[in-house]
């Protein structure tokens, strides 16, 4: 979900992730915790609880010797309602249509709906938007 969200704000601010960042995914929080403290990357985004974690890790002994000091730099639920002009709260649930579903119209309107904000305009991707995310998330 981070990734995802992180998407949505930096198309919100007329950024591109894949042009104009150098992103490095990994599989698990603890493994860019692990690039973070031995210095093999300079930034993560991170979920919570790692963010605590790593925070607190950061600064114990003997980690401190050789891992930077790490700070909180930005959060997400803060930058989602300062950059969409809403209440910093991020929707936790979502709804996905597969197989047939994705094609019934009707369902997809009453589900959907008109909604205020999301990514280019709407709560819910245009379906075919979809074989565009194929590969992009980790199963």
């Amino acid at each position: 979900m981070p990734d995802i969200l992180f998407g949505l704000l930096a198309d919100r601010l007329g950024l591109d992730p894949r042009r104009d960042f150098s992103l490095r995914y990994v599989p698990t929080p603890f493994d860019a915790i692990q690039l973070l403290l031995t210095r093999r990357a300079d930034h993560a985004l991170l979920p919570e609880p790692a963010v605590s974690m790593v925070l607190r890790k950061s600064e114990s002994f003997p980690v401190s010797i050789v891992a930077p000091s790490l700070y909180r730099g930005v959060d997400l639920s803060q930058a989602w309602g300062r950059i969409l002009d809403r209440e910093p709260r991020i929707p936790q649930a979502g709804i996905a249509a597969v197989g047939l579903l994705h094609a019934d119209a009707r369902l997809a309107d009453r589900v959907g709906g008109p909604m205020p904000i999301g990514w280019s305009g709407a709560w819910r991707i245009p379906w075919n938007a979809a074989s565009s995310w194929r590969g992009t998330f980790p199963c």
